[in-house]
């Protein structure tokens, strides 16, 4: 007994930080359906009265995939007073041509902007967001940014614009409820969900409510007042940023204004394209930036996915099919095991995944390690990211 101590420790810590997490993201969970509800509450006891000018601002690059889908959710929108702006991003495929029969049945609801070539300095979606930007309605007193491959709800719009107005806030982002993506991003989303959250803990000295640090967006859906999002410099700010959409809510937060970002939301879907190999390019490139380039961030997650995630399970196969265990330490493992399929079983519901995927959760894990240990070596190592045929060079400053 003594000498498989490591052993029992490890399924014991197991159990332990599983049944935590699990607290912790339940609590996300509640988060998202209060959100949802106070918007839903708004859209049918509080109708607005004076609805102001919204810009929408959609980037795509190479989105021949998805951009049709997203325009059209938008163009659907009852939201009264609004103009659509697509930014064509020198996509390589059919992305511009599609754009261009959208336009012409979409009439004046849809302008399309061809965005010059990336100039030196600059990454592709701030650079876009830039362009388009100049071409807004200068009556437009709010802006809407949406990722082309995200798919707006009935409300969406109307609700946002409401709960943001109700609650002061200068920037307020939603994030995907449902991925609409391949069998392998609603594998690997829920599982690197925990991951990322995990990235972004500091359980030494956390972030204050409201500090500039605790800013957060996701570039999914970010709705900002115009004039304030001109006072801190917009997109022009953050033309080498990677993570231009967190940059973005901390600029607000640095210049004294109220953000809010929503973990999840009924109100957006998501449909990624690609397979495997691009929700491994879409992580590799920022999971690292999220950890704020911290090797000991970097090092807990590995950690705590290796040896509380995947261990308990070796342990106890090989309890079964190798050498003996005691009663104690395969009741451990059981134990731990089945926390993890708990967690990862949370996690799916969050991201409204397939509950059943929750028996493969080792391959998820395996997998989201392997993903999160390629971002580490590709933003931290080589400090070079590669996206949608672009290849780019990070300068950290």
């Amino acid at each position: 007994m003594t000498k498989n101590w490591w052993k029992l420790g490890i399924s014991g810590s197991s159990i332990i930080t599983s049944l935590v997490s699990l607290l912790l993201f339940r609590k996300f969970n509640e988060e998202t359906r209060r959100v949802d509800a106070q918007i839903e509450a708004l859209l049918q006891n509080k109708p607005e009265i004076d609805w102001p000018m919204v810009s929408v601002l959609v980037p795509a690059r190479n989105e021949a995939e998805n951009i049709e889908q997203c325009l059209e959710a938008i163009l659907q929108q009852d939201y009264p007073n609004f103009e659509l702006i697509a930014i064509d991003d020198n996509s390589t495929d059919q992305t511009r041509n599609i754009l261009q029969e959208l336009a012409e049945k979409a009439g004046n609801r849809l302008r399309i902007v061809q965005a010059a070539e990336l100039p030196n300095g600059w990454l592709g979606k701030p650079h876009a967001l830039c362009e388009g930007y100049y071409q807004i309605n200068p009556q437009a007193q709010w802006l809407l940014f949406v990722d082309a491959d995200t798919r707006l709800e009935a409300g969406a719009l109307r609700g946002a614009l409401s709960y943001a107005r109700e609650k002061e806030l200068s920037l307020l982002s939603l994030s995907p409820g449902l991925n609409l993506g391949s069998f392998w991003h609603q594998l690997l989303l829920a599982e690197m969900g925990k991951l990322y959250s995990f990235a972004t803990l500091n359980f030494l000295r956390p972030p204050r409510p409201g500090s500039i640090e605790a800013g957060s967006a996701n570039g999914a859906f970010i709705l900002v007042c115009r004039k304030i999002y001109a006072q801190v410099g917009g997109h022009s700010a953050l033309k080498n940023e990677v993570l231009e959409d967190v940059a973005l809510a901390q600029n607000f937060r640095r210049a004294g204004y109220t953000t809010f970002s929503s973990y999840r939301s009924n109100y957006l879907s998501q449909r990624p394209g690609g397979g495997l190999a691009a929700f491994w390019e879409s992580i590799s490139k920022n999971w690292f930036l999220v950890a704020r380039r911290r090797w000991t961030r970097a090092l807990f997650v590995l950690v705590f996915e290796s040896c509380y995630c995947l261990l308990p399970l070796l342990m106890l196969l090989a309890s079964f099919f190798g050498k003996k265990e005691s009663s104690l330490s395969k009741a451990l493992n059981v134990t731990a095991v089945g926390f993890s399929i708990l967690l990862y079983n949370e996690m799916l519901q969050i991201y409204r995944a397939p509950r059943h995927y929750a028996l493969l959760y080792p391959v998820a894990a395996v997998l989201d390690t392997l993903i999160v240990l390629h971002s580490v070596y590709k933003v931290g190592v080589q400090q070079s990211i590669s996206w949608k045929d672009r290849q780019v060079k990070i300068e950290f400053k």
